[in-house]
């Protein structure tokens, strides 16, 4: 019985059929004989162009007539044969389609070898071209499976880490301070705006928890029951809550929780 089989002009058809079947590598009975491909690398940059590939393909043919790297339908270029590998240049920069942010942050080009010989593609792999710059936070951007990295100073996301420039440490932001005496402590939304208008990322939600020692704690039982974490004490020569540094007089003058038990001087029974 004869089997349709597959050769090497990319057909299905019967041996005796397949032009030069006797050949090495021309005709494939059987799975593990079909062409197997590789690209190194298989993902670049859409801001990167004439970038040397390198792809490594098996089961194939003598290939001395040589191939065509072809990226879809935006670039057919020479490929240069070395043995079982092939150096493909990527699409020059006039080639490379502009990914808009609509289409995410990448795109998928079929990456295909055309025989100069037969005219046929033979072989074929996916490849990527990706776009660093969609991602406008820092989450998105580090999250991403490219190679994608986020430039603080600038705030931009780049594939290029080594134009960005940024010197750690901390941020003193100015005093604020508030009138009114109703409310002594309010937490709110914390939002870090840098360079005037990028807002820094916040997963955790953390907020800000503003507060006045002062406020609705006229007496020294009333101070010394506000939040450990907010260090108000009673300062006796300011006959008021407050912070420690704002008691002109430490010694022997200011009462805070841990220092006292909790015990104010000359206690008053108010009612």
């Amino acid at each position: 019985m004869m089997v349709d089989l597959w050769d090497a002009r990319h057909r299905c058809t019967r041996k005796e059929q397949c032009e030069r079947s006797s050949e090495p590598r021309r005709f494939a009975s059987e799975m593990k004989q079909c062409v197997q491909l590789t690209v190194h690398p298989n993902n670049i940059s859409v801001s990167q162009y004439s970038v040397t590939l390198v792809l490594e393909a098996y089961n194939v043919p003598e290939l001395s007539h040589g191939v065509n790297c072809s990226f879809g339908d935006l670039a057919e270029m020479d490929g240069v044969v070395s043995g079982n590998k092939i150096k493909c240049l990527s699409p020059a920069a006039k080639e490379v389609p502009k990914i808009i942010t609509e289409n995410g942050d990448h795109h998928v080009v079929q990456l295909q070898l055309k025989s100069k010989e037969t005219g046929m593609t033979f072989a074929s792999t996916s490849f990527v071209f990706y776009n660093c710059s969609v991602h406008t936070s820092c989450l998105s951007c580090v999250e991403s499976p490219y190679r994608c990295y986020w430039c603080k100073y600038r705030h931009v996301c780049t594939h290029e880490p080594r134009n960005c420039h940024f010197l750690e440490g901390q941020v003193k932001l100015p005093e604020y301070s508030y009138d009114g005496m109703e409310i002594n402590s309010l937490p709110v939304d914390l939002t870090v705006v840098w360079n005037g208008n990028f807002n820094i990322d916040n997963p955790a939600q953390n907020k800000v928890h503003l507060y006045k020692c002062g406020a609705m704690r006229d007496s020294c039982g009333l101070c010394l029951k506000a939040d450990p974490d907010y260090e108000c004490g009673w300062c006796e020569d300011l006959n008021q809550c407050t912070l420690k540094h704002h008691c002109p007089v430490l010694e022997n003058r200011w009462l805070e929780l841990l220092g006292t038990g909790g015990k104010c001087t000359n206690p008053k029974i108010m009612e």
